[in-house]
């Protein structure tokens, strides 16, 4: 039996498609182009956002127009970039909880290894007039147990500095 010379080797093809992959589709560009599209413009939902300002729009060739701006590297539609914009800052909002989250933990597992409750209650007492002189508004509660909170928590964040952890925007890029 003699063996064929050439192979034909399948390109192989996942047959569940990307969400984003689906859109691009549904807007008549070919698998091929929207695969690039993705791969060249899917970072920070640059391309989400285009999708969005050409679906319902009355274009002739709305994928023309769609890969257009994105080769050229227009500016999104106004109503567009606010609605971007608030979902950034949702995006960070939700971030930065999650950071504080994750530090704090750290620095209650550090105050865990190394210091008594007493010891750190008197820290904590000793921040009252750091806090105090840092934000004037809350002298008028001072003596108030609502603002213990407040006061232990920017402690925290102090000792999470001088414990060398991850600033917020350092946080950011390792989430990333």
């Amino acid at each position: 039996m003699k063996l064929p010379t050439t192979i034909k080797i399948k390109k192989y093809r996942s047959k569940t498609k990307s969400p984003l992959l689906e859109k691009l589709i549904a807007l008549n560009i070919p698998q091929n182009r929207a695969e690039k599209l993705i791969k060249d413009h899917g970072k920070d939902n640059y391309l989400e956002d285009w999708i969005e300002a050409v679906n319902g729009q009355e274009l002739a060739n709305p994928a023309g127009f769609l890969i257009t701006a994105l080769k050229e590297r227009w500016e999104l539609p106004k109503h567009i970039r606010k609605k971007r914009a608030q979902r950034i800052k949702d995006q960070n909002e939700k971030l930065r909880v999650q950071y504080y989250e994750t530090i704090f933990k750290q620095v209650d597992a550090w105050r865990g290894e190394n210091m008594a409750n007493d010891q750190w209650t008197r820290e904590i007492e000793q921040h009252r007039e750091v806090f105090l002189n840092k934000y004037p508004a809350y002298k008028e509660f001072q003596n108030s147990v609502f603002l213990n909170q407040y006061i232990e928590e920017d402690y925290k964040k102090i000792k999470a500095e001088e414990l060398g952890l991850p600033t917020f925007e350092e946080y950011k890029i390792m989430e990333r």
